[in-house]
């Protein structure tokens, strides 16, 4: 378990008791009216942030960052350049996302190969917002193999359990496609989405404030917030 803010909040208004130490021998709390003025705006800011429905909201942590499995679904190619002198090449795919790479295997003579095979990679929200998914397509050859076209792929956006389908133009080449999928899903362990319902039924001893007619409560869980009728 961990902890990603706090929220601290009055119930009703407090009550402050202060002293206020003097550096010179005069002390200014003894002026007419001073420490009445003082104490009714030190009860004004507080009330403005601190007394319910308001609250101060206090992080623990810079970002949560709950780690991910990344799928990614590398399906096909299409139309790819000739990388062989008999007109066709042996193309493979590599994907990378940061440090991690993996690839597809081979397929002989081939410009519109069907790899249709699966990778997962680990990562997070934030990293997902800052680092694009490179693919390349490379010729296998016996001496040395040579690039076919490149790609890198934004997943800024990337929703938790939602495909993306994806077919892109490489670049560095004249001509070519790839088709994938990629899907964003929640590492084993991981908090995941769930519904929370509250059923607010009655509340008691609740202080008499004589200017209110009618009261209402006020549900907070994170960003969301609902109100009840009065």
């Amino acid at each position: 378990p961990f902890m990603a803010m706090v929220a601290v909040a009055f119930y009703e208004p407090p009550q402050i008791d202060f002293v206020i130490k003097p550096l010179v021998p005069v002390d200014i709390m003894d002026m007419p009216g001073f420490a009445s003025w003082l104490d009714s705006m030190i009860a004004s800011t507080l009330n403005d942030m601190m007394v319910l429905p308001k609250e101060m909201v206090i992080p623990m942590v810079d970002e949560v960052q709950h780690p991910h499995k990344l799928r990614v679904e590398v399906l096909s190619g299409r139309n790819l350049v000739v990388r062989d002198f008999g007109g066709s090449s042996d193309p493979y795919c590599i994907v990378k996302l940061g440090k991690e790479q993996q690839k597809t295997r081979h397929i002989d003579s081939n410009l519109n190969p069907e790899w249709n095979e699966t990778f997962e990679f680990t990562t997070t929200a934030a990293k997902l917002r800052s680092e694009k998914l490179r693919f390349e397509v490379w010729d296998l050859d016996r001496l040395s193999d040579e690039e076919m076209g490149h790609y890198e792929a934004s997943l800024s956006g990337l929703r938790e359990g939602f495909p993306r389908n994806m077919t892109f133009d490489l670049e560095g080449v004249e001509r070519g496609q790839v088709v994938v999928r990629v899907t964003l899903l929640p590492e084993s362990g991981a908090c995941t989405p769930a519904l929370l319902k509250v059923d607010m039924l009655e509340a008691f001893h609740v202080p008499v404030q004589a200017e209110r007619q009618a009261y209402h409560c006020v549900l907070k869980a994170g960003s969301s917030t609902a109100t009840s009728s009065e």
